[in-house]
């Protein structure tokens, strides 16, 4: 097994860990703004069926989800929108590793298209833009819409 094939899940957890250094103090921020009139004060959360509101059903399904296991508890809402921008982080990491090891591209950028890819999901996950992400609970929706784009 080569170093490469042996390492190559370590930029990923690393950038995991950079998501949870950076957020670890926010799971306990409370519902605020939209959250109130979205979560706090909507009956329709208490209920997975019927998945309301299209077109943004999953996200809403997601809600009613975590309302089924965390009822209003906001350190379980903040762990789901942490896990979808860490997931979005991965994705992009993945997307610029692999768009700098494409052929025409490779010949000048593959040795560093790994630490460039971590360096940039990193900048990205951690960013303070990004903060409103994980801590505000409603911005769920803009996270899974970039993950899904």
């Amino acid at each position: 097994m080569s170093s490469d094939t042996r390492y190559r899940f370590v930029p990923p957890l690393l950038l995991m860990l950079v998501a949870l250094l950076a957020y670890a103090n926010s799971f306990h921020v409370p519902f605020m703004f939209d959250d109130l009139a979205t979560l706090v004060r909507n009956p329709n959360i208490r209920s997975i069926l019927p998945v309301g509101f299209w077109p943004r059903w999953l996200v809403w399904l997601s809600f009613q989800l975590n309302y089924a296991v965390h009822a209003y508890h906001v350190v379980g809402y903040h762990v789901v929108n942490l896990v979808f921008h860490i997931g979005a982080g991965l994705l992009l990491y993945g997307i610029v590793r692999r768009t700098l090891m494409r052929p025409g591209v490779s010949e000048t950028w593959s040795k560093a298209a790994s630490p460039l890819a971590w360096t940039v999901g990193a900048c990205w996950l951690a960013h303070p833009l990004q903060t409103e992400s994980v801590t505000y609970i409603c911005q769920r929706y803009e996270s899974m819409m970039g993950g899904f784009m």
